[in-house]
């Protein structure tokens, strides 16, 4: 509603100054003709009744385009928002609650049984171990393919050994039992240890 009253409001102006404006201006050439044709033009008030009457013909003649030009650069500039006050308003964004830190949902069934395997490199088994890594890789991939190896690696600082997560006892053993790395001396030991996992 404000926005229409704005733009009836700038459609007067509008019209009203460009009208007064041309007509002025159409006045003052009527004036400056007049005097150049040879007419007396010797006082004020002459030379306003000229410009008036040349004005008045002017409006008579020019001034429905004036009127439906001024009409319709109100209704575009209202629309577009280019007049001034008539931009529509930004609307505020509405208030978001705080992102909450994601939780991992509870388990709500018994601890689910896992069996971890920890390796203890040998003092000679990090200068082994780039001979049989592809093929100490390639049993990883194996038993992860498998779906009985969750997760696997070394520790920070590989000369202390490595660690591995098996969905059961039996395939930790396998694993163990034909991996490369034990087989030619890279793991001096190996521990598996029954693990009750409580999230995953």
């Amino acid at each position: 509603m404000k926005r229409i009253a704005l733009g009836i409001v700038w459609f007067f102006v509008i019209w009203l100054g460009v009208g007064a404006g041309l007509g002025g201006i159409v006045g003052a050439v009527a004036q400056q003709e007049a005097s150049a044709r040879g007419e007396a033009v010797n006082n004020y008030e002459q030379g306003y009744s000229v410009g008036r009457e040349a004005g008045r013909q002017f409006g008579r003649k020019y001034g429905g385009l004036i009127l439906l030009g001024a009409l319709a650069l109100a209704i575009c500039g209202t629309a577009f928002g280019v007049l001034p006050g008539t931009r529509p308003a930004k609307k505020a964004a509405p208030d978001q609650p705080p992102e909450l830190p994601r939780q991992a949902p509870a388990r709500s069934g018994p601890p689910s049984p896992k069996t971890v395997m920890l390796y203890e490199v040998s003092p000679e088994g990090m200068a082994k171990a780039y001979e049989h890594f592809a093929a100490h890789r390639a049993r990883i991939d194996e038993f992860h393919r498998r779906g009985v190896l969750l997760m696997v690696g070394p520790y920070a600082d590989p000369a202390e050994g490595a660690m591995g997560i098996f969905t059961s006892r039996a395939a930790a053993e396998e694993f163990v039992q034909g991996d490369p790395f034990v087989i030619h001396g890279v793991v001096a030991r190996s521990t598996l240890r029954d693990w009750n996992e409580a999230l995953v």
